[in-house]
């Protein structure tokens, strides 16, 4: 069994920033993992280490977008940014209120998480002082471990801990998980979890090394609707849109784990005359109307999306994932409800292309506004230039 550094897969463990924000909520909604939220870091080198008296280094957190799984559970992805490194991901989901880490299958990836283990469970959605629970595993910081199982058991050791950070001082929920594997106990983690904000401390001790970081600076998420009515209104006053009587109404896409694939998010502005789909990045120009129809406009959104000159996105992003994302996009700008996949009967308009091994064809399926059931296709051919077509069971 081999450790991966803890100061290597940081975000693994500072997902549970996210997760923090409201220790004494059922309410998942209250918990601060809005796009956009920052919480930076200070940490030391870890005690043990051959470099004990280098300074602290800064630890940046983002919370980089949500989705819903089908069975309910909302899962918010963090990126990590640490000094001279690559960027890292890690999955905080809540569901029932009760929080936990989702295992990663790549922390190196977007969306890379594994649904199939039971994660970390970091806290019930009441604890309360010497509340204890346990569950087995997998470890989020371990890797190579063979198939073996561990045990984590946790107890919530004061729910009024104040605690002085760089941050400032908080009133915090403590949390101490101890890890064993067969009877050997191999780690323990400290999180001191503040209402509103997330952990604002915490400290991790194995066999080998001991480490522990405290918040530097919290920074709510922006607020992007306003951000994008701007936006809208510049598009508006050069007539790049029909001509709205009044002001769009404009909500966000709310997607699957497919969505988790890009940092940014998907808009629908809806107005008397028709809607529009946007994606919103994180820069201060980062705002593309697009369309799953008009090829110009969904190339300068994958552009946006995926930094990339030819908007072709990497082969770390799998097809199928794409093209449910567009899939489910432009059914949201139709006004369809409850989308779901289903099984593919619809057929494009002409044969996909058969030069290039990343295709791929998805269907969804959901209530239209007039009470019916309707279904969209988007077939996806992903080459030099990108082949994308769309079918609807509509007359």
């Amino acid at each position: 069994m081999r450790s991966v550094p803890s100061f290597a897969m940081a975000t693994l463990a500072s997902l549970s920033t996210c997760l923090a924000q409201s220790a004494q909520s059922a309410n998942a909604t209250n918990l601060p993992l809005q796009h956009g939220t920052r919480w930076t870091y200070l940490e030391p080198p870890p005690a043990l280490s051959d470099k004990p008296n280098q300074p602290r280094k800064t630890v940046v957190v983002v919370a980089e977008g949500t989705a819903w799984l089908p069975d309910g559970t909302q899962v918010t992805q963090l990126r990590t940014e640490r000094e001279g490194k690559t960027p890292t991901f890690a999955w905080v989901a809540v569901n029932e209120g009760a929080l936990r880490q989702l295992l990663p299958r790549d922390a190196t990836r977007r969306a890379a998480f594994d649904t199939s283990a039971p994660g970390m469970a970091w806290l019930p959605a009441n604890p309360k002082n010497d509340a204890t629970w346990e569950w087995t595993g997998g470890h989020d910081l371990l890797t190579d471990t063979g198939g073996a199982v561990f045990t984590h058991e946790a107890t919530c050791g004061n729910v009024a801990a104040v605690v002085e950070t760089p941050a400032g001082t908080f009133t915090t929920t403590r949390v101490l998980v101890k890890t064993k594997l067969d009877s050997t106990r191999i780690a323990e983690r400290e999180l001191w979890f503040a209402a509103g904000v997330g952990i604002v401390r915490e400290r991790h001790r194995d066999g080998t090394r001991e480490w522990e970081r405290e918040l530097q600076k919290f920074e709510p998420a922006p607020e992007e609707v306003p951000r994008l009515r701007k936006h809208l209104e510049g598009e508006l006053a050069f007539r790049r849109l029909p001509a709205w009587t009044n002001p769009p109404a404009v909500r966000w896409h709310e997607g699957g784990a497919e969505s988790l694939h890009v940092p940014g998010r998907i808009a629908v502005a809806e107005g008397e005359a028709g809607s529009t789909l946007y994606y919103v990045s994180a820069g201060p120009d980062g705002i593309t109307r697009f369309g799953v129809l008009n090829g110009n406009s969904a190339i300068a959104a994958s552009r946006l999306a995926f930094g990339s000159d030819s908007a072709v996105p990497p082969e770390s992003v799998p097809t199928r994932d794409v093209a449910l994302l567009l899939a489910r996009a432009e059914a949201d700008r139709r006004g369809m409800l409850r989308v779901h996949e289903v099984p593919l009967t619809l057929k494009p308009k002409r044969p996909q292309a058969t030069d290039s091994h990343r295709q791929a064809a998805v269907q969804v399926q959901g209530g239209a506004r007039d009470g019916t059931t309707k279904n969209l296709a988007v077939f996806l051919t992903i080459r030099r230039f990108t082949d994308l077509q769309i079918a609807t069971d509509e007359p």
